[in-house]
């Protein structure tokens, strides 16, 4: 299975598909990040692994048009508590104590946002919003206690990155990696791209995909099962930057040659 940049070697990981929604402005997209930032858990990366860290308290955060930079320190704080944003209640590096954890998010670097679902030792599940570059979490990831807490902060990321000019696409809601099928009518081995994972609620989860399936062609371009697979779909999906499409998808299912539209809304709606 093809798994994001970050992967999670002892807790149960879901992605669940997300259009997020735009803020009225980037003003207010701000204020919402500072209002959740008091519930946010950082992750810390080992290698490929991710983990959920828990026991953290928000110490620092700092904020521009560009980016966000957040500074996480052990301790006691219930979550929920207020996070320092104003200068004044800014801790200096020296005093974050012993291992502290950094958190950078850059808007420019966002391509979409996913949500995801994690289930810890302690048996709760957390809500994790991973910002996705070339289907790569380039950015760090911030987690929430629950769902509605990670689609708002995925709203308010959504609306900073367009403010910054990144060109969103719609979360694409699978993940593939590269894979062979049999042409048993044209006796040829087809490349493409193997389904490894399909989002609940995604428009290939409606249309009909499924892990397994081999991609092929996306709105009659080739697949050819090289390269980047985001880049092939997103090239051969939105060659304009368009932000919403029917996507027309042809795939192997064992030796059956298939075809279904999967329709994705606007790459960021809203306002709201």
């Amino acid at each position: 299975m093809l798994c994001p940049a970050l992967a999670l070697p002892a807790q149960r990981f879901e992605a669940h598909w997300y259009q997020p929604h735009l803020l009225s402005d980037a003003a207010a997209a701000s204020d919402r990040i500072q209002t959740l930032s008091g519930h946010f858990l950082p992750v810390s990366v080992e290698g490929a692994n991710f983990y959920l860290e828990e026991g953290y308290s928000l110490v620092r955060a700092e904020a521009n048009p560009s980016g966000l930079q957040l500074a996480f320190r052990k301790g006691s704080a219930a979550r929920g508590a207020g996070a320092p944003w104003s200068p004044e209640a800014a801790t200096p590096p020296a005093n974050l104590g012993r291992s502290p954890l950094f958190t950078t998010i850059v808007y420019h670097e966002i391509s979409y946002l996913e949500i995801w679902r994690i289930h810890t030792h302690h048996g709760e599940p957390d809500w994790c919003v991973a910002p996705v570059e070339n289907l790569t979490a380039r950015n760090d990831v911030l987690c929430l206690a629950s769902r509605e807490d990670a689609q708002s902060l995925a709203d308010a990321l959504a609306t900073l990155a367009k403010a910054s000019g990144a060109t969103l696409v719609p979360p694409l809601g699978l993940w593939a990696e590269q894979g062979i099928a049999e042409d048993r009518r044209l006796k040829i081995q087809q490349t493409g791209w193997l389904i490894t994972r399909v989002d609940p609620d995604g428009p290939p989860a409606r249309a009909g995909l499924l892990p397994g399936d081999l991609i092929y062609k996306v709105n009659n371009i080739p697949c050819p099962g090289s390269g980047s697979f985001f880049s092939a779909f997103r090239t051969a999906a939105w060659p304009a930057a368009s932000s919403s499409d029917d996507v027309r998808v042809e795939f192997f299912r064992g030796s059956e040659h298939l075809s279904v539209i999967a329709h994705y809304s606007a790459a960021a709606e809203g306002p709201q």
